[in-house]
């Protein structure tokens, strides 16, 4: 069971001399229960069922103001801005017996994090054709950390980041444009992992890109190679149940986007992202060039839509009726699994039908129009889901089941 609460109010303006300004500050509360098992009674004999639940209470704010000035150009502009967000976390992990009772726990926390970051950047019109982008960003870090397992011991950490950034722009011409970028970031960590006084451990990324974009009346196109570095990554482990720290990985990639409108009536789109993730070092279970595991290598999304108009409805209360008409497509390949295991691939159409006369709006949508039978998550891993087997460490398939054919019909009233 999951539940958010958010409140925001967004201030925005420009002045007459160009300048524009926004503010944006924001209060919610966020519950979360879960209860899984994804080993049967590998660990406990009386089973490995557990209870997550995490509940906080987070407020922010985020501000900028972006000036022309004349540096190079007359359409120069430099930025500045702030964010800030703190977050009041309770976490809790225990295992239940097969009665539902509580038989160990394995996290009682609360956390106290806070994130506070100012940054500046720039555009610069050095030539008629080329345009720089730049700037960096610096984020200060501070978590305070209460765990009830450890006889109330308090734990605090703090640190510092910088994430630079440069793009450079070049019109080739009126419809072509490239565009060469590199930037870092930055991970925070898992509060709970961390050492009293300890610096925070960043995970630091590293990413660069080069790409084209074609601009016509009718279409657009947009092709991008990228390439980033993490300092280490995340996997998902069966037996925490959370993704756990691994060594560090490199994703190679490219993606590809086109939008074509050959009639106002007439709307299609593709994209396709191919994405080579592999380690970059080794452990006691991992060798570097071996692929990340759970992250697929080709993802795509297709779609097309007729939005057509039939005229007017009725003699004395005349209303334009239309139409629609979309199919959506996606793909889901390459997905590589622990053990040298491959997942299966999966594509999945959607439908959806509607007309509207007025204020009346009747809609038909159709998810899995196909009726495919596929896997929405392939995990391998050892368990031992018959209590009275014993126990087996040998990794097996496991898999939950993506959706069916599923059909909402909707009457929507506009007023």
């Amino acid at each position: 069971s999951s539940s958010r609460t958010q409140a925001a109010v967004e201030l925005a303006g420009l002045t007459d001399d160009g300048t524009s300004y926004e503010l944006l500050t924001w209060v919610g509360l966020r519950d979360l229960a879960l209860r899984q098992n994804f080993t049967g009674f590998l660990r406990d004999p009386n089973g490995d069922l557990e209870r997550q639940a995490h509940a906080s209470l987070f407020v922010g704010a985020r501000g900028s103001v972006r000036k022309r000035v004349h540096l190079l150009h007359p359409a120069d502009r430099i930025e500045l801005g702030f964010f800030g967000r703190s977050d009041r976390i309770t976490q809790s992990q225990r295992q239940l017996g097969l009665d539902g009772n509580v038989t160990r726990t394995s996290v009682d926390a609360r956390v106290a994090a806070t994130d506070v970051a100012g940054w500046f950047g720039a555009t610069l019109h050095p030539f008629a054709r080329l345009t720089f982008r730049g700037g960096a960003r610096v984020d200060a870090l501070a978590y305070r950390v209460e765990d009830a397992l450890g006889a109330g011991a308090t734990r605090t950490s703090h640190g510092f980041v910088t994430s630079p950034r440069i793009t450079a722009d070049v019109r080739l011409s009126d419809r072509v444009r490239t565009v060469a970028s590199y930037g870092e970031g930055f991970r925070s960590p898992q509060a709970r992992s961390l050492s009293n006084g300890e610096p925070t451990p960043f995970t630091r990324v590293r990413a660069v890109e080069l790409g084209a974009r074609w601009d016509a009346t009718f279409a657009t196109a947009s092709a991008a190679a990228f390439r980033t570095w993490l300092d280490d990554d995340l996997v998902f482990d069966h037996v925490t149940t959370r993704n756990e720290r691994v060594p560090a990985t490199r994703r190679t990639g490219l993606a590809l986007d086109v939008s074509v409108t050959p009639r106002p009536s007439f709307v299609g789109a593709l994209g396709i992202t191919y994405t080579h993730a592999v380690f970059r070092a080794s452990d006691a279970e991992r060798r570097a060039g071996d692929l990340v595991p759970y992250a697929p290598q080709l993802v795509g999304r297709g779609d097309l839509a007729w939005l057509p108009s039939f005229g007017t409805v009725g003699r004395h209360r005349p209303h334009p009726l239309t139409g629609r008409l979309g199919l959506g497509g996606q793909l889901l390949a390459g997905r590589p699994l622990p053990y040298g295991e491959r997942g299966h691939d999966a594509f999945v159409l959607d439908g959806s039908l509607g007309f509207r006369g007025g204020p009346i709006e009747l809609r038909l949508d159709v998810w899995n129009l196909l009726g495919a039978a596929w896997f929405d998550g392939e995990f391998v891993y050892p368990s031992r889901w018959d209590r009275a087997a014993g126990a087996a460490l040998v990794p097996q398939r496991h898999v939950t089941v993506g959706a069916p054919r599923t059909a909402l019909f909707s009457l929507i009233c506009h007023l």
